[in-house]
Order: structure tokens, then sequence, then C-alpha cells
């Protein structure tokens, strides 16, 4: 069985970010010996994994943390949808940080509101955004059954271009309850009122 029949098999797995290889191998019934990923019986000095290939793609399609680094690699650290890069961006903050925080503490700020609020707006210009230069996104979103999908349906984007995509996922979802609720919703029937006579 491959990871993509294993998927149809189970389709909650569509709403998982990541997966652990025990886990996998539960779900796939690999026995000792066998690949965790592609189910090969393994080499004499190996015990989960036939090859280096199979952990890499293990680990590009269940692992976030290295499917994010593989991502992040690959579209050079420039955000798919407004074309910034992301490293650049952080460090024409910082250098611009540096400055702001001397013109602050030339005044007498060093933190407190006045600092945070100074910093964040900067940060804002900088499209630093849910406390991150960058996201991994899904293009089918995890809640909509994007989840564990090929690195080529992920891609990197800058701070602000994920919170309007989040905003916008956020703005479908909450239609879709909305229509839902209106769905299931029966119209009320009049009560029917004792009159004493």
């Amino acid at each position: 069985m491959t990871f993509e029949e294993l998927l149809q098999q189970n389709p909650a797995l569509r709403r998982l970010r990541s997966l652990d290889a025990d886990t996998l191998r539960r779900l796939f019934g690999r026995m000792l010996k066998e690949c965790t990923w592609c189910g090969k019986v393994v080499g004499k000095y190996r015990s989960t994994w036939c090859s280096q290939d199979c952990v890499d793609q293990f680990s590009r399609r269940c692992c976030s943390v290295k499917s994010a680094s593989f991502v992040y690699d690959r579209d050079h650290g420039i955000c798919r949808l407004c074309g910034i890069d992301v490293a650049k961006q952080e460090q024409e903050f910082n250098a611009a940080w540096r400055q702001k925080e001397k013109d602050l503490e030339a005044v007498g700020i060093r933190y407190g509101k006045v600092w945070t609020a100074a910093r964040d707006a900067l940060r804002s210009e900088y499209c630093f955004a849910r406390g991150r230069w960058y996201e991994v996104d899904h293009e089918i979103p995890v809640s909509e059954g994007g989840g564990l999908c090929e690195p080529e349906k992920l891609r990197l984007l800058c701070g602000k271009c994920h919170a309007r995509e989040t905003a916008d996922l956020q703005a479908r979802l909450a239609a879709r309850r909305a229509e839902k609720t209106n769905q299931t919703t029966k119209p009320k029937r009049k009560a029917k009122r004792n009159v004493d006579r």
C-alpha cells in the first residue's frame, strides 16, 4: 500500500499537519525489517527504513519542520504571492529597528507600551505577522483536507500574505457554518395558548 492509498482509505489523515513514523508503521501494518515508507525489506544494518530516499519522502510529507525547511529552500525565501524576499525583509527590519531603538532611547523610552507599539508598527510595515516573518502554507488548507500533502502543494508566504489567506479561510469557514446552521434550523411552530373558559 502506498501513502496516497492510505490517505484515501483514511480521509481523516488529511486533516493532520504531521504524522510520526511509529504511527505510520501501525497504520500501514509494517512488520520488523519492513521499510516504514515503501514496505520493502530493509538491509542488514537497518530496521525501519530501506534508504535515505524513503526517509526524505517521509520527512517532506509527514514532518512539518522538515517540509517547512524544504519549501523555504525550494522557494529561495521568496513569498509566492507578493514576491517579497522574507530573509531580506527581516534584515532590513533589524537595521531599521536598531535606528528606531536609538531614536526612542534618545527621548528616554527603553521598554514599555510605546516601545512595543513602535516595534510592532515597524514589524507590520516589513510584512511580519502572527509572530513570524514567513509561514509555509498549504494551498488546500488543512481544515479543508489539505494536510499531509506533497511538498508541491505547499508554498512559502510572508507574514502579511499568510495573515490575509488565514482571514479569507476563516471567513469561508464562518460562512459554511452559518449556511449549515440555516439549513438545520427548523421553523418554529406557534405555541398553543391555554385559554381558561
